[in-house]
């Protein structure tokens, strides 16, 4: 199967200058500009007070699309591949050149050859009719390999050197802790040095929050990724791309290389702003107090954050098939061709689940790591991750405290993850690491 490139060659539609209209203010239906940053969630009650389930949304740039939000109907998207197919090459604005080559968003939607973006009925009859299988079943293949107990020893290591940098002039959990363990832990899987860590998380949080540099960005870490790739051809070790390259699906450098891409891309956004999510919950809640007291564990705070304030608050790349018939969602019949938004935090919040329960503590059902063929195959990774390094901050750093008013909180701009700009925060003492004696082993 020839799969189109990431990014849309010379004389593809997707390089036609923009023709959608030009909206001059943002609309109220609009996923982007200052509201929709401070408070997505009142955006999606008044989408959802006026059109249901699903509803015609604007994103950045004057490109339509139709954010899904009941967490039923979100289900029944991401569960039916032939219904609502991930490929953008059935997206209708793209073919017919209405979508710019720089738009904000081209690095995350563009077409690309890995697991995300096929699935299985794209070509039948031919030889990669199965290709959305072979591509996970190498991912997975390589996933299960990880082992957890090194995962998170490696992460207690991570965490506690960060701990130990902290600074007396100054905390960010954010820049100096949430945002640097998920890209340090990943780029030990992955066989690489620590210097590169930094570099990595730059190129992904470009790519995930969109802009001109997203494009570049995206470009840059599939560079990398494929020299990557082409080196454990011929040197593996025990690391991922090394049992990617060795996975019974035979897998070529390019196709390993573009696997890499989704897990770092889908896996550094998530961890970063669910560590970061978790911290801000504690420290502007009584939820500290809870798991202090034993009330609630590590694991049931994690839950909480994942339902009441997911930190991957949308899914791109659904679409209705182009070839096919308007497909009934919600109380809209959409025709073929468009471009669905998987509401993954405004499902999370349908009225329909809550009926005034509170937090949905302990109910592990949450959208946010997908269902059906394309859902996430690293939870139990990122889970390790994540509960190990907000473990060992409380632990280390029992009186933290946030330095600043929570209303003076900036949230990321990003459609797609929801997440904190910076988490300042403050604390007298730091626990020192308990040194291991032979007595105490």
């Amino acid at each position: 199967m020839n799969l189109p490139p990431a990014t849309p060659p010379p004389g593809c539609p997707a390089h036609v200058p923009h023709r959608t209209r030009v909206r001059s203010e943002v609309p109220e239906n609009a996923l982007f500009g200052a509201e929709f940053t401070a408070n997505p969630t009142a955006v999606y009650a008044r989408l959802r007070e006026q059109h249901g389930a699903v509803a015609p949304v604007v994103l950045e740039g004057g490109v339509d699309a139709f954010l899904v939000m009941g967490y039923h109907e979100v289900l029944s998207v991401l569960r039916d591949p032939v219904r609502f197919p991930s490929n953008p090459i059935h997206w209708q604005a793209l073919k017919e050149g209405r979508i710019p080559s720089d738009w904000t968003m081209m690095a995350i939607v563009a077409p690309r050859p890995n697991v995300r973006y096929v699935d299985d009925d794209d070509t039948p009859g031919s030889p990669d009719h199965q290709l959305h299988s072979r591509l996970r079943g190498a991912i997975t293949f390589s996933l299960r390999k990880v082992n957890e107990r090194r995962l998170r020893i490696a992460t207690e290591r991570i965490a506690n050197q960060l701990i130990s940098e902290f600074s007396s002039d100054g905390i960010d959990l954010i820049a100096d802790y949430a945002g640097r363990i998920p890209s340090m832990v990943m780029i030990n899987q992955l066989g690489l040095g620590r210097r590169q860590a930094a570099e990595v998380l730059t190129l992904v949080d470009s790519i995930l929050g969109g802009g001109p540099e997203s494009v570049p960005a995206s470009a840059d870490l599939e560079s990398r990724l494929l020299r990557l790739a082409a080196d454990r051809r011929g040197r593996p070790v025990n690391d991922i791309p090394s049992w990617m390259v060795a996975a019974p699906q035979r897998l070529n450098d390019e196709e390993v290389m573009q696997q890499l891409w989704l897990v770092l891309v889908a896996g550094l956004g998530m961890c970063q702003s669910w560590i970061g999510n978790t911290l801000r919950e504690m420290l502007t809640s009584n939820l500290h107090t809870q798991i202090s007291g034993a009330r609630l564990t590590i694991r049931d705070a994690l839950d909480r954050v994942l339902w009441d304030q997911s930190p991957l608050q949308a899914l791109t790349g659904r679409y209705t098939r182009s070839t096919g018939p308007a497909q009934h969602l919600g109380r809209y019949e959409i025709p073929p061709g468009e471009m669905l938004i998987v509401g993954m935090a405004a499902a999370s919040s349908d009225p329909l689940l809550r009926s005034g329960e509170g937090p949905l503590v302990g109910n592990r059902s949450y959208p946010v790591f997908g269902s059906g063929p394309h859902a996430c195959p690293a939870e139990s990774i990122a889970e390790i991750i994540c509960a190990t390094a907000v473990e060992h901050l409380l632990h280390r750093v029992p009186d933290i405290q946030l330095a600043v008013p929570p209303e003076e909180l900036v949230w990321q701009e990003s459609l797609l993850v929801r997440g904190l700009v910076a988490l300042p925060v403050s604390c007298s003492h730091i626990q020192s690491v308990p040194t291991l004696t032979a007595q105490s082993v």
